[in-house]
């Protein structure tokens, strides 16, 4: 694109604000890619709890066939050295050591037509002490380590919805087979007696348990039914959802998929792209004893942007508080977990795609082809960056933006959402004409998963990181919220720089340095003053790496120039 100025935000006072805001959101933002990945949906069949013994041996019910063949078609993945044996209908696997902590096992069991596969993550300790719950076809198996009163278990099975069933001993193995064939997710609670040395023990289990196929996370912690559907929408301009398509089972793990690579390619951008920039800079503050801030680079806009946002919306809320008690949000609370994560995901990468793109760049297209040229590629109306900063680009980042806001009203926010999200509208907006969509891809993810990785992971000094880093964000987010207000400000009205033509007005760029070679000469008695200052020939940005042997490289597109020659010295002018 016909590239112009960009905002400029002044460097002056950026420097520890800026090293720490930049270094904060990377950490941040890892530690939010590896809770979206540890979230992936996989497809399995049995249940959703880890089948551990507290001795950390792998104890799996089988019934219907003779040791050796159940022996045969054994497999763990991956693949680990350990024993096999077999007492009362139970397959016991002890490893020679212990299964790796956190890691996901695969794990094919029974015999012919009756084999199973299940899923389970190695978690130590485990709390599994008198009974190993495991689903086996389209059973419900629970396998008691003691003696147990089996009227008084089977008087108190219960299931959530209600489903008939019928139950079988196989010594202390007991087998639900539940009468109904419809799929879904139903949740089993147990309670009952065993005997534990001659004394009798209370046990209460509560799990989950498929009707069928059902898609289950790595973390064991959510389920999704095959069954349970979703939706995508495209916002037209007056703000009206409309269904597109209904996803379910392997077409919503397909689009599921779909969401979380785009996710991974955007923040993987960041590292590809800025990375050695990154480091170099830190590297090179370390050895002057001095901070410098690439503010030239896509991870310094993302970073600032997102803790301008972040503090806007905290403290407007605060206020609102004050007036409002109780404003009205979704009720993410009651959804479940994989719900929430999906949710959260999804508007990160279907939302952009339906705001930014046609809001701003194909809109942008369409401008440019009804004034009769076209400023850049096809594409890269598109995926967005290099937009040149003008008039018309800043009235569809605010149009975009205003859509964004007062359509999250229909999403089922009140009217306080409206001015917050117009607000992260705005930056998504800037980030995408300057960088791409991927850009604004990563700020709204950034944003939407900021309390995900608590939920996932319980661990009392992560929710303290994350209670702090809210408090940091505050502070170092009116920094640059009134960097970047000021900015925008200034760009709009023309002060303080030239960046963007105005109605009327012509970008011109000059030629290439390699075409064109400055003349010098004496007019009315004075010698003038030669400047060239740089602007790249290919997007029009004003900021260059020094590459050596003269040459210059474009900060924003990569284009190489060469440096201009010195005046030549002209002796003043005999009077």
């Amino acid at each position: 694109m016909n590239g112009g100025d960009p905002l400029r935000i002044p460097k002056k006072g950026l420097n520890l604000i800026g090293l720490l805001a930049i270094f904060s959101f990377i950490g941040l933002l890892l530690l939010e890619t590896l809770t979206l990945i540890a979230g992936v949906p996989v497809v399995v069949d049995g249940i959703r709890n880890p089948i551990l013994s507290t001795e950390s041996d792998l104890i799996l019910p089988y019934y219907g066939c003779n040791e050796s063949s159940a022996a045969s078609y054994f497999e763990l993945t991956p693949e680990i050295n350990g024993t096999l044996d077999f007492v009362e209908n139970r397959i016991i696997f002890t490893p020679n050591g212990s299964f790796d902590n956190g890691r996901v096992y695969a794990v094919r069991y029974g015999c012919g037509e009756f084999t199973d596969q299940i899923s389970f993550r190695a978690k130590k300790p485990t709390y599994l002490e008198y009974a190993i719950i495991s689903g086996f076809r389209n059973h419900i198996v629970i396998a008691f380590n003691m003696d147990v009163n089996r009227s008084g278990i089977e008087r108190n099975i219960s299931f959530d919805p209600s489903l008939p069933y019928t139950t079988r001993w196989y010594g202390n193995t007991l087998v639900m087979e539940p009468e109904s064939t419809s799929r879904g997710v139903y949740t089993v609670t147990i309670k009952g007696n065993v005997s534990v040395e001659g004394k009798n023990s209370s046990i209460s289990l509560e799990t989950v348990y498929y009707a069928g196929h059902g898609i289950l996370d790595f973390t064991g912690k959510y389920a999704i039914p095959e069954e349970g559907s979703t939706w995508t929408y495209i916002i037209l301009p007056p703000g009206l959802p409309v269904v597109l398509n209904r996803l379910s089972g392997t077409s919503f793990i397909a689009y599921f998929l779909f969401v979380v690579s785009a996710i991974l390619i955007s923040v993987g951008n960041i590292f590809i792209r800025d990375g050695r920039k990154i480091a170099s800079t830190a590297l090179s503050s370390l050895k002057r004893y001095e901070l410098k801030v690439p503010s030239e680079r896509s991870i310094f806009d993302i970073a600032a942007l997102f803790f301008a946002t972040i503090s806007f919306t905290i403290l407007f809320y605060l206020l609102i508080g004050l007036f409002e008690p109780n404003p009205t949000i979704p009720q993410f609370g009651k959804m479940s977990l994989w719900e929430q994560m999906y949710e959260l995901s999804r508007a990160s990468v279907w939302e952009e795609m339906i705001t930014r793109i046609p809001f701003i760049g194909i809109f942008l297209l369409i401008i440019h082809l009804y004034r009769g040229k076209r400023e850049a590629p096809l594409y890269r109306y598109i995926i967005g960056g290099r937009f040149r900063m003008d008039r018309t680009v800043m009235v569809l980042i605010f149009f975009c933006a205003g859509m964004f806001g007062f359509v999250h009203m229909i999403a089922g926010w009140d009217v306080f959402k409206v001015l917050p999200a117009m607000v992260g509208g705005l930056a998504m907006g800037y980030l995408y004409a300057k960088w791409g969509i991927w850009a604004s891809i990563t700020l709204h993810f950034a944003t939407n998963y900021l309390s995900m990785p608590t939920e996932l992971f319980d661990s009392f000094i992560l929710d303290a990181v994350i209670g702090l880093f809210f408090l940091g964000s505050i502070i170092i987010g009116i920094f640059f919220f009134y960097l970047y207000s000021k900015a925008f400000v200034l760009h709009i009205m023309h002060k303080g720089h030239d960046g963007g033509s105005g109605k009327g007005e012509q970008h011109v760029l000059p030629p290439p340095y390699w075409q064109e070679t400055p003349k010098f000469g004496v007019k009315n008695g004075e010698i003038p003053y030669a400047q060239h200052p740089y602007r790249c020939h290919v997007c029009g940005n004003i900021e260059a790496e020094y590459m050596g042997k003269g040459l210059l490289k474009c900060t924003r597109c990569g284009s190489l120039s060469r440096i201009p020659p010195s005046p030549p010295e002209i002796p003043p002018p005999k009077v």
